[in-house]
């Protein structure tokens, strides 16, 4: 059976590896650079996903319209966003402060995270273009 990948993201140090696998309800991590990899449950059966550059085991990913986050390398993960009209497209890292995150949906609602994804806030909604909080 072919593996279809929604999103892939390494860990600082290069050897820890977050793949969300298409239609699996499924995100798989490995810690010895993709030799081995060890599936955790989700929830969803697509989404993307991000991690922090100052922590690999701090884990923002998505499912369908919610995010959730980890903070233990997805041994658990706590949901921090949910009831989001449209499923996520992009989650991103700042690269000069990993508390501050953002998250865009397919829709082009645009949220940002300053306290590590603990919590989001929806910051602009570009199809009006209208800033909401800043």
């Amino acid at each position: 059976k072919s593996k279809l990948i929604t999103s892939f993201a390494a860990g600082f140090s290069g050897n820890i590896l977050y793949v969300h696998e298409r239609d699996s309800y499924a995100i798989l991590k490995s810690t010895d650079g993709g030799v081995n990899w060890t599936s955790f449950s989700n929830n969803s059966p697509n989404g993307v996903l991000a991690v922090s550059p100052n922590d690999s085991n701090r884990i923002i990913f998505s499912n369908l319209n919610s995010l959730y986050l980890s903070t233990d390398g997805l041994a658990s993960s706590s949901l921090v966003l949910s009831g989001v009209i449209d499923s996520f497209d992009s989650i991103v890292f700042a690269p000069s402060n990993a508390n501050i995150i953002y998250a865009i949906t397919r829709r082009y609602s645009f949220y940002k995270s300053a306290d590590g994804g603990s919590t989001f806030n929806l910051l602009v909604n570009f199809r009006t273009n209208k800033i909401i909080n800043d």
